[in-house]
C-alpha cells in the first residue's frame, strides 16, 4: 500500500476473548472515517487443542453476532462482511484469506498489556509475520462510542 493510496478495505480480526469490543468499535470507526468496507474475520487454527467442528461453529456464531452489531452501527451504504478463516495453523488461516493491496488489518492488543501500552499476543504476532498489508494494533483499553 503506497502512502498516497486511500484505504480500500478495513479488516478486523475479531476474537472471542474479553475486551474485543474496543477492537470492533475501532474497526467500525475507521471504516466510517475512510468510507471503506469492513471485513470481520475470525481465525481458527485446526492444529490447536480443542479445535474441532464445535470450535469452528462457535467462531462462525461469533462472527455472525459481530456482523449483526457492525451492520447496525455502520453508516448506510458501507458494506460489512464476516467470515471464518481456518487452516492448519493461524499462519495458514491468514495466508488463505484474500488481501487487497489497499487494505489494513486491525487486531487487539493482548490483555497482558499494561494500561496505555501495546503488547502483541501470540496470535497477533503470528498474523504479523504473514500479513501482506499494514497491521494496526488497537489498545486493549480503547473506548469510544459508536453512534447510529
Amino acid at each position: 500500500m503506497g502512502t498516497d493510496e486511500p484505504i480500500g478495505r478495513v479488516t478486523c480480526a475479531v476474537g472471542t476473548k474479553p475486551g474485543a469490543d474496543g477492537l470492533l468499535t475501532a474497526g467500525i470507526l475507521l471504516a466510517r472515517t475512510v468510507d471503506a468496507p469492513l471485513r470481520l474475520v475470525s481465525l481458527v487454527a485446526i492444529d490447536r487443542p480443542g479445535a474441532d467442528a464445535q470450535t469452528t461453529q462457535l467462531a462462525a456464531d461469533h462472527a455472525r453476532s459481530v456482523l449483526d452489531y457492525a451492520t447496525e452501527h455502520l453508516m448506510d451504504g458501507l458494506d460489512v462482511t464476516a467470515s471464518v478463516a481456518s487452516g492448519g495453523s493461524i499462519e495458514h488461516a491468514v495466508r488463505g484469506l484474500h488481501w487487497e493491496s489497499s487494505e489494513v488489518c486491525l487486531v487487539g492488543s493482548s490483555r497482558l498489556a499494561q494500561p496505555h501500552r501495546l503488547f502483541l499476543g501470540s496470535i497477533a504476532a503470528k498474523m504479523l509475520r504473514e500479513l501482506p498489508v499494514p497491521l494496526i494494533v488497537v489498545p486493549r483499553d480503547f473506548t469510544a462510542t459508536v453512534e447510529v
